[in-house]
C-alpha cells in the first residue's frame, strides 16, 4: 500500500510520524513523509521518500518575533494571538497546495492536526484518513483539554467545554479559507459550520501512553490509544569525542534544553540559568544555540552541544529541564529521569502540571514568570528529591512494556483493510 504522511511542524512534531513510517516501510509499504524541508534529512535517514511542504512558520519568523508572541501578557497577549493567526493564514495557501500534490496516488492518508488539508484530501481521493494525535486531545469529560484547560472547579463540564473550544479554535480560524479551497480547487461542497468534515472514513489514532493518562471511557470505540510512537535514533548516531569525554569525566550531568523554542528564551534568562549552574557547580549539558551564550564564559562543567538524539542522551543524564513538548517529555520518562518543565505555549502548561501531579518533578515555572529565586528552588528540588527519581523509574517500567509503533501498525491494518 502507499501511505502519504502529512506532518506539519517542528522536529518533535515530525519524529513520531517518521517512526511510524519507518515501521510501515519495513513491512513492505510505500511511505512518503510530507513535511517542511527541515525534516528531509530525518526522513531520508530512515530511507523514507520525502515530499516538501512549504509555509514553514519558523523560517518566516525571527527569534525576536517569536519571543514577542510567546512572552506577551494581558492585552498584549490578545494582540500577539491575532498576529499569530495572521501568520498561520498567510502560509495556508502554500500548505494546502503542497499537501494536495503530496497526497496524489495515496491509498491511505495519515496526518497530524496541524495539517489542515488532511481530512479534505482523504474525502477528495475517497481513501482512508487517519488523524494521528500526539496528545490525548479527543473530546472527553474525564480529563481537561491539553490546549485549552478550563478551571478545575468546573469539573467535567469544564473539560467538555475546553475540548469544544479547542476543536473550534483549530477549525473556525481557517473555516472560510478551507471551504473556499474545497469549492474552488477540490470541487467539494462546503464543510459544516461546526465540523471540518463529515467524511466517514476518518479515524483517530492517539499516540500517547495510557500509562500516563488513562484512555477515557467516553471516547468512541473506534478511537485507538496506542502509546508513544517513539523514534529510536541512538543506534544510528555517533557521539562526538568532546561529548563522550565530558560524560566520562564526572557524575551524570543535568540536561537543560527547550527544543524548537530554545532561541525564544531571551539572553537575560539564559544568563541567569548559566549563573545558577556556575554558582552551584552543577554539571550540565545545554544547547549551543541558547541566546547570548557566545558572550558567556562557560566553566568546564557546562557543555554546549548541537543535535543529540534524546534516546541516546537522556539515559546518560541525572535529570531533565525542558519546555514540556510531548516528545521531550516522553523521552525523559522512557529514560526514567526526574523532569522539570518551563512551559512557553499551549499544551506545555498542561504537561508541566502533569509532571508535578505524576510526582516526577517540581511544579512548572512558566517562562513568562521566570525568576532566579524560583529557578534555584525548583532546580534544587529536581536534583535532590528522591521521590522524583523513584516515580520516574516506575513510569519507565510501564512505558517499556508498551510499543506504540507496533500497536499503531496493527490497528491501521485492521482499520483500512
Amino acid at each position: 500500500m502507499k501511505f502519504s504522511i502529512l506532518c506539519i511542524g517542528t522536529y518533535g512534531d515530525v519524529a513520531p510520524y517518521v517512526a511510524l513510517g519507518a515501521k510501515l516501510k519495513l513491512e513492505g509499504h510505500d511511505v512518503t513523509i510530507c513535511a517542511h524541508e527541515k525534516a528531509r534529512a530525518l526522513s531520508e535517514r530512515f530511507l523514507l521518500q520525502f515530499h516538501p511542504i512549504g509555509g514553514d512558520l519558523s523560517v518566516q519568523t525571527s527569534p525576536e518575533e517569536s519571543r514577542e508572541l510567546f512572552e506577551a501578557k494581558g492585552f498584549k497577549k490578545l494582540i500577539s494571538f491575532i498576529k499569530l493567526m495572521r501568520l498561520f493564514r498567510r502560509v495556508q495557501d502554500i500548505q494546502l497546495k503542497d499537501c494536495l500534490e503530496a497526497a496524489q496516488g495515496a491509498d491511505v492518508l495519515i496526518y497530524n492536526p496541524a495539517a489542515f488539508a488532511g481530512p479534505h484530501l482523504a474525502e477528495l481521493f475517497k481513501i482512508s484518513g487517519i488523524r494521528m494525535n500526539l496528545q490525548p486531545e479527543i473530546p472527553t469529560s474525564q480529563h481537561p483539554s491539553c490546549l485549552i484547560p478550563m478551571p478545575k472547579c468546573l469539573g467535567r463540564v469544564g473539560n467538555i467545554l475546553g475540548h469544544f473550544i479547542s476543536q473550534q479554535f483549530l477549525w473556525q480560524v481557517f473555516r472560510r479559507k478551507i471551504n473556499r479551497w474545497r469549492c474552488e480547487v477540490l470541487k467539494l461542497t462546503k464543510s459544516p459550520f461546526w465540523k471540518s468534515t463529515n467524511y466517514s472514513k476518518i479515524r483517530d489514532l492517539v499516540a500517547f501512553s495510557p500509562s500516563l493518562i488513562q484512555r477515557p471511557t467516553d471516547w468512541h470505540p473506534a478511537v485507538a490509544m496506542v502509546g508513544f510512537c517513539r523514534l529510536q535514533e541512538a543506534d544510528q548516531w555517533i557521539p562526538p569525542e568532546e561529548l563522550k569525554r565530558f560524560l566520562s569525566e564526572g557524575e551524570p550531568p543535568l540536561y537543560l534544553g527547550f527544543g524548537s523554542l530554545t532561541e525564544t528564551f531571551p539572553s537575560s534568562i539564559v544568563a541567569t540559568i548559566i549563573d545558577v549552574l556556575k554558582t552551584r557547580k552543577i554539571r550540565a549539558i545545554i544547547p549551543k544555540n541558547l541566546e547570548g551564550l557566545k558572550e558567556i564564559d562557560l566553566p568546564s562543567h557546562i557543555l554546549p552541544v548541537g543535535f543529540v538524539p534524546h534516546d541516546w542522551l537522556f539515559s546518560r543524564v541525572s535529570a531533565i529541564v525542558h519546555h514540556g513538548g510531548v516528545g521531550t517529555l516522553s523521552a525523559g520518562l522512557y529514560a526514567g529521569k526526574p523532569t522539570w518543565v518551563i512551559p512557553c505555549i499551549v499544551d506545555q502548561f498542561f504537561f508541566g502540571e502533569k509532571v508535578f501531579e505524576w510526582g516526577v518533578g517540581p511544579q512548572p515555572l512558566a517562562k513568562v514568570h521566570f525568576n532566579r529565586k524560583d529557578f534555584e528552588k525548583g532546580l534544587e528540588q529536581l536534583l535532590q528529591k528522591a521521590s522524583y527519581r523513584e516515580k520516574a523509574l516506575q513510569f519507565q517500567q510501564s512505558l517499556n512494556q508498551e510499543n506504540g509503533v507496533e500497536v499503531a501498525c496493527k490497528w491501521i491494518y485492521k482499520t483500512v483493510y
